[in-house]
């Protein structure tokens, strides 16, 4: 029924702004990498500096407090890259794609073949017409079939992957402000 009232072309467009919302998702993933690289390598720095060795040991509060940021940032990251992969290598789904132009062309000349058969009683022209008459409408409600599954397929895949990458931002945002807070426990501690 819905090949009679669907338009393949709105389906077909969906179906293409997927694939191209798949790509854009695929080309987000530079800025968190950029910016978690900056983060580790600021939080290497100041592990491996004499920084923490300044803070006096009568001062339990501001260990406590740094231990507890610490913690917190190395969790926020280490969450962060698990997002960060799950949404670019897209581990828990898979897209759905149309066939292949040559698995499209032999099954559209099955359909012909099939439908040209099965005319035993018309005349070898009429067969022919109504083989691709038949096989032409057949044809386009499968691709229509492929054009709809493919693209709520990958419009829910787009959406998690989407929702992921929201919560990579999210966690790497509690990772620059617990290095903020870091950084500004060890400077007032040495002031």
């Amino acid at each position: 029924m819905i090949e009679q009232i669907a338009e393949i072309s709105f389906y077909k467009d969906l179906y293409e702004s997927e694939s191209a919302r798949k790509h854009q998702i695929d080309n987000s993933v530079q800025f968190p990498t950029t910016i978690l690289t900056l983060l580790i390598g600021a939080f290497y720095y100041i592990l491996t500096s004499e920084v923490l060795d300044i803070i006096k040991p009568e001062s339990i509060l501001y260990k406590a407090f740094l231990v507890i940021i610490i913690s917190a940032f190395v969790v926020s990251i280490i969450m962060t890259i698990t997002f960060l992969l799950i949404m670019f290598h897209n581990i828990k789904n898979k897209y759905k794609y149309i066939p292949s132009p040559e698995n499209l062309k032999e099954r559209q000349l099955l359909l012909f073949e099939h439908y040209t058969n099965n005319h035993c009683e018309l005349k070898k022209k009429e067969k022919k017409r109504n083989g691709i008459k038949y096989s032409k409408a057949e044809f386009e409600k499968e691709l229509l079939e492929y054009y709809i599954e493919c693209a709520n397929n990958n419009q829910m895949i787009n959406d998690r992957r989407l929702k992921e990458y929201y919560y990579t931002r999210t966690l790497l945002m509690i990772s620059i402000i617990s290095l903020t807070l870091m950084v500004s426990i060890i400077l007032t501690q040495n002031i």
